[in-house]
């Protein structure tokens, strides 16, 4: 079975000097692991790669290697933007919600500040004004962040669904392969648990069987199952991967799927995102589209939030808890025939050596890229071990 992840073959080792520029700018360094579909053409980075006899050196100049820094700060900085919004927008729903509610029941400010402005949130964490906030915060700052950063890194949205040789039976593999590894990853998590006694493992998110009300749940399952699936995967599959792709495939597909997981702020998330996050910046390459992946995150979601509601109706019946561990226990193996298919049809995209000097040497560089790392690491770090 060919191993997904394999390091480079020899091959790559074989010349280390130059390479030739003028084959095919979308395919500069003749990589045949790589979807050259996907990429766009270095022109934009060197200029000179469509003359004839221009040759691409092993070390890149100090003019390549600042374009190529301006498309990894383009994904830092839009990181940073979506952070941003994201605090912004959520918090000034809430105070927007806290001051109407104050209005409608003649709070003073003084009243607020004193006893009341705790009655007045607690309202709003157990209404469906929480998921209300929740669903418009995220669905706005996920969507502002996605053309934004577009236009700072000029890739045109239409570049992200020119979908190719994705079927049904394909959609549903990889829907299958995604539950799978949620799965693999729930087995980690909990061991995790056990090691680490004294942190937050889980952090403070909302358990998904937490519904205050009919509304509530609506909205939460709304945000959960739909809105957070599409607009995650548009910006970070879409712009994130996009921008961090544009040297090697291989690079891109790891750091969006490192910032995804940090993104979520907990460990739990962090595994499950990173982990799933590579295979879904993966098959969006392999298809050209950001499709599949949208179609894998909807179903995973949907799939943990169903059976989280459903457990905890049926936690008092044996013999349903049962059957719905033994459902899940099937479609995990499943997933996993089904991803040891895909590792034996499928390769990972390698780095040689040409495109090595041009990834992590150039982003650790980048101070967008510095700057957002540090932003989520930190907020990973606090609320793990606060």
């Amino acid at each position: 079975m060919k191993d997904l992840f394999t390091e480079q073959s020899d091959e790559y080792l074989n010349d280390i000097t130059e390479i030739k520029g003028d084959k095919d700018a979308f395919n500069p360094f003749d990589n045949f692991t790589e979807n050259s579909e996907y990429n766009e053409s270095y022109t934009d980075i060197v200029p000179e790669i469509q003359l004839g006899d221009y040759r691409l050196p092993v070390i890149p100049s100090k003019s390549e290697s600042a374009r190529i820094r301006h498309f990894y700060n383009s994904a830092g900085v839009g990181i940073i933007i979506h952070f941003a919004l994201s605090f912004i927008i959520a918090n000034m729903l809430n105070f927007i919600a806290a001051a109407v509610i104050m209005l409608l029941n003649d709070v003073t400010f003084s009243e607020f500040m004193n006893d009341k402005g705790a009655v007045i949130q607690h309202y709003i964490d157990t209404s469906s004004i929480s998921p209300a906030i929740t669903l418009l915060s995220y669905l706005t700052a996920n969507l502002l962040a996605f053309f934004i950063g577009l236009k700072i890194a000029g890739i045109k949205p239409n570049l992200l669904f020119k979908t190719s040789e994705l079927t049904f039976f394909k959609v549903l593999q990889y829907c299958f392969i995604a539950i799978f590894l949620q799965f693999l990853v729930g087995r980690v998590i909990s061991r995790l648990q056990i090691v680490m006694t004294g942190a937050d493992v889980l952090g403070t998110s909302t358990s998904l069987t937490t519904y205050y009300s009919t509304k509530y749940a609506v909205l939460s399952m709304l945000y959960t199952c739909v809105v957070g699936p599409i607009t995650e995967e548009l910006f970070y599959r879409g712009f994130v991967l996009k921008a961090f792709s544009r040297v090697s495939q291989r690079f891109g597909i790891i750091i969006s799927a490192l910032f995804f997981g940090l993104s979520h702020g907990n460990i739990a998330q962090f595994v499950l995102a990173f982990i799933v996050g590579i295979f879904m910046g993966y098959i969006d390459i392999k298809h050209n589209s950001v499709l599949p992946s949208i179609i894998a995150h909807v179903a995973v979601n949907s799939l943990a939030t169903l059976s989280a509601f459903a457990g905890n109706f049926w936690a008092t019946n044996q013999m349903l808890w049962n059957i719905l561990n033994y459902a899940a226990m099937a479609l995990a193996v499943a997933g996993l025939v089904m991803f040891i298919i895909f590792c034996r049809k499928n390769t990972f995209p390698r780095a040689d050596i040409r495109q090595q000097f041009r990834c992590g040497n150039i982003a650790v560089k980048s101070i967008g890229v510095v700057i957002a790392a540090i932003m989520y690491i930190s907020l990973t770090l606090y609320i793990t071990f606060r």
